[in-house]
């Protein structure tokens, strides 16, 4: 059995555990801000962990894959990994 630690579902509710204590600090600068981006966080990677789960753990459901243009202008047959 996996750790919880070490899917993404795991991330998300640790991510959401953190933004839940962040919240609940009385004297915290920027409490609002720093709980709202980690709820957020949260929500991406179980969106991630349903898409995958759905995928049957096809980590091209998540990625964004296209043919590069080589020097003459033409496509290559090759994937490469969009960095976005």
């Amino acid at each position: 059995m996996k750790s919880r630690a070490r899917t993404l579902a795991g991330k998300s509710i640790d991510a959401m555990l953190a933004a839940i204590e962040i919240y609940n600090k009385p004297n915290f600068a920027y409490r609002e801000e720093s709980y709202a981006i980690l709820a957020i966080n949260s929500w991406e990677l179980m969106l991630k962990a349903r898409i995958l789960q759905l995928s049957k753990n096809r980590m091209s459901s998540i990625l964004k894959y296209q043919c590069r243009q080589r020097a003459d202008g033409t496509l290559s047959e090759k994937l490469y990994r969009v960095k976005s």
